[in-house]
């Protein structure tokens, strides 16, 4: 039904968007998109990307291991915010939510984040994976524990550990202020 557009959409050579668009309504395998992702040399098209691959779902089950790459490349700089690069990557894992074998334990290491953001964003891709995530609770009940000011990251962290451990979820009491 979108083939009528193809020729609006070349005409965006340039638009990534546009790119991904004209690759799907022809049938293309999206593969070459993916791909762009191995060049973390310019973060900020990098996580433009992300953004879009994870428009992809379950079809981009490949760009997990250069997402989880994203991750490493946004602790070396400050532009664009690695706040932002982070975000684009766990949203991509969180709507692609394949190969918990690798990104739960990558999301897990999030959990001891200095930045409560992270912390925060992580327990919601964690979430994704469901079950797959139940080897990770202890990982969860010491990110409560530790994140004592940031009421939200316990509130989160406890819904979580509620569905993956309700046993472990009734001995975790959230902490307020002091």
């Amino acid at each position: 039904a979108a083939r009528p557009a193809l020729s609006h959409l070349t005409v965006l050579t340039n638009v990534p968007a546009a790119q991904l668009a004209v690759m799907q309504i022809k049938g293309d395998s999206v593969l070459p998109f993916i791909e762009r992702l191995k060049d973390t040399s310019d973060l900020t098209q990098w996580y433009r990307t992300a953004r879009l691959v994870g428009t992809l779902g379950t079809n981009a089950e490949p760009a997990i291991p250069l997402l989880l790459a994203g991750l490493t490349a946004s602790e070396r700089t400050n532009r664009p915010p690695r706040n932002v690069v982070l975000e684009s990557v766990l949203g991509a894992l969180t709507r692609i939510h394949r190969r918990p074998d690798l990104c739960v334990p990558a999301l897990a290491g999030l959990l001891d984040s200095t930045d409560p953001n992270d912390r925060y964003q992580a327990l919601l891709a964690l979430r994704a994976f469901g079950g797959d995530a139940k080897p990770v609770v202890e990982d969860i009940a010491r990110c409560i524990n530790n994140s004592r000011p940031w009421i939200w990251v316990q509130q989160e962290g406890l819904s979580l550990l509620e569905i993956l451990d309700p046993e472990a979820a009734a001995t975790t009491q959230l902490k307020q202020r002091p």
